[in-house]
């Protein structure tokens, strides 16, 4: 199931539209973001706000190509907005490894909805702006809409 343009809103607000290049904090002064987190640009880049969600709806197609090939179990909308905002944060390749995916393919919906508070550091350090994140892509998976986590 593809991400929704409901999905792509939530995306939108966790990441926050940066016209001008910026440091990625794990990676401080070597990698630069852009737009909604878009990756590989220099540190004087500039885009517009339709470029930022372009490059959004791109690379977003590796975190959705990942849920639906690692993800056996039917989901529904919700669930797979947060998972594919979820899995567009960590990375397709912790996400395989993750608790959450083999709850997911038993079926353990809520025992895979607890998991994404866990997910709240970069770097080693708890970042206050992924427990957010966390709390809106759970309130997403659990049917509650993420605007209900604001």
């Amino acid at each position: 199931m593809l991400i929704d343009d409901n999905g792509i809103e939530m995306v939108k607000v966790i990441e926050v539209l940066m016209l001008k290049a910026y440091p990625d904090p794990p990676h401080q002064d070597k990698t630069y973001s852009i737009g909604y987190g878009h990756f590989g640009v220099t540190k004087d880049a500039a885009c517009t706000p339709e470029q930022a969600v372009a490059w959004l709806r791109q690379d977003i197609q590796r975190a959705q190509h990942a849920v639906d090939t690692l993800v056996k179990t039917t989901l529904r909308q919700g669930e797979s907005n947060a998972l594919v905002s979820f899995v567009f944060n960590i990375g397709d390749g912790a996400f395989a490894k993750s608790t959450m995916l083999t709850f997911l393919n038993k079926g353990l919906m809520e025992a895979a909805a607890n998991e994404f508070p866990k997910w709240n550091k970069s770097a080693g350090v708890v970042w206050k702006s992924l427990i957010n994140r966390r709390k809106l892509e759970q309130a997403e998976f659990l049917g509650k809409g993420w605007r209900s986590a604001l």
